[in-house]
């Protein structure tokens, strides 16, 4: 698994928590990034690969966080018959997640984010949740390209 997966993992569990609680302390980005369990192969290594999580899963809580009613209006135009206050959590801020990477992030491919979207639904969500994902981001992508 890619630094920027256990990220994208570090990262929407800190936007699950924050979603539930309204905040995130730095104790719980301290243990999210410890959770990540980086191979050990050379310690200046393990400590370049953690501050690039670090750096990338900081990236996107706090792109989240400061676009989220931008992003939570996306989200709610093209999930036509689904309010987000009806989504679940963890879908929801897949979704935030994904739009963000999608509208603010040119450097990662549009096919790049919608399979890591798709594979964190996979594992966090409900079956049915990597479908209803992939179509709402794929909206998405496909409304910023026109």
């Amino acid at each position: 698994m890619g630094i920027r997966r256990k990220a994208r993992e570090a990262a929407l569990q800190l936007l699950y928590a924050w979603d539930l609680s309204q905040g995130i302390s730095p104790h719980h980005f301290e243990v999210a990034s410890q959770e990540a369990r980086l191979p050990l192969s050379g310690a200046d290594e393990v400590e370049a690969r953690r501050q690039d999580l670090n750096h990338f899963c900081k990236k996107l809580i706090d792109g989240v966080l400061a676009h989220r009613e931008v992003l939570d209006e996306v989200i709610q135009a093209t999930a036509t018959h689904w309010r987000l206050s009806r989504m679940d959590a963890v879908d929801r801020n897949l979704l935030r997640m994904g739009a963000f990477e999608i509208l603010h992030c040119p450097d990662i491919p549009k096919q790049v984010t919608l399979n890591e979207s798709i594979e964190l639904a996979k594992k966090f969500s409900t079956k049915e949740s990597s479908g209803f994902i992939n179509g709402i981001l794929d909206h998405i992508a496909k409304e910023k390209a026109s």
